[in-house]
């Protein structure tokens, strides 16, 4: 009688809520911690102590996702769950069936978690090119990659030139191939649409004037960048063939398209944008690892 109703061993010995501290390098980032049930359960910044209750009820343990946020930095996510305490298998032998079935089942004694501390490093963020000021016009408009030059003066008694002598005409170049559509980049038609209709397993590079046409239908995520800044381009390619079935992988030069700039507010190159038949749905700015694109693209099928 006694075994049957003396207090649980968890309860006793081990503990139902364990502060655990929590750090990053570099320290001084956002540390959010939501509970199974996607709460909030903390937000404050590194170093600091978590208390995390090991118990979720009745024989749930505690399960909690964290992530970690710092300028010029990956977010970094985890999640972390309680394991079943080793003091809780004394109820067989000292806590008895109160113990075993109820006490520390409530309590959530019988849980405990696996670590003590923990420190999490965190990966810098590709560099990315920073346009220096804001365009509110692209009439006349200077990006920052582009140095403007000021023209000599012109001499008020010019010499005049000798005429060049004259040359024979070059040999016209033979006429190129038209790019077929599964090379790397493919530049269609002014008059053709592009939609994952018909699956497009390669980059499309989009102008002034077939962009708004290749946007119009279906998911197309459209890379705003220059030429300067190629160091996305396998990026792109496996994103075009992995997902060539549900949308479309297309890239903008915006020194050749510079209406963009405006009609986008771009300020930072690269920039990712994701349309749905027509519209801009989610936007990412500086390169993000290629599940990132892949679940935004997935998630709005």
């Amino acid at each position: 009688a006694a075994s049957l109703f003396s207090s649980g061993c968890a309860s006793i010995i081990s503990e139902d809520t364990y502060f655990i501290p929590v750090d990053s390098v570099p320290s001084g980032a956002n540390l959010t911690v939501t509970d199974k049930d996607g709460k909030y359960w903390f937000q404050g910044t590194t170093p600091t102590t978590v208390g995390l209750r090991s118990g979720a009820g009745y024989f749930t343990p505690g399960r909690y996702t964290f992530s970690l946020t710092k300028t010029g930095y990956e977010t970094r996510y985890w999640t972390m769950e309680s394991d079943l305490d080793v003091a809780y298998l004394g109820n067989l032998i000292f806590g008895g069936l109160l113990g075993l079935l109820i006490i520390d089942p409530l309590t959530g004694a019988m849980w405990e978690f696996p670590e003590n501390r923990i420190t999490k490093e965190l990966t810098p963020e590709i560099s990315r090119t920073t346009l220096e000021q804001p365009i509110t016009s692209t009439q006349n408009a200077t990006l920052s990659w582009e140095k403007p030059t000021t023209p000599p003066p012109f001499p008020e008694n010019p010499p005049i030139a000798a005429p060049a002598p004259t040359a024979p005409p070059p040999k016209q170049a033979p006429r190129a191939e038209p790019i077929p559509e599964t090379s790397p980049l493919y530049v269609p038609l002014e008059s053709e649409e592009v939609t994952p209709s018909q699956p497009i397993k390669t980059v499309i590079v989009l102008t002034e004037q077939n962009f708004d046409k290749s946007i119009k239908k279906g998911i197309v995520l459209v890379d705003f960048s220059t030429d300067s800044a190629p160091l996305h381009e396998q990026l792109l390619t496996e994103l075009a063939t992995e997902l060539g079935n549900v949308a479309v992988i297309a890239k903008v030069d915006l020194k050749q398209v510079r209406s963009k700039i405006r009609d986008y507010n771009i300020r930072n190159v690269p920039t990712f944008i994701i349309f749905k038949d027509g519209l801009p749905m989610t936007t990412f700015v500086g390169i993000r690892p290629k599940q990132v694109f892949a679940d935004a693209i997935n998630s709005i099928k």
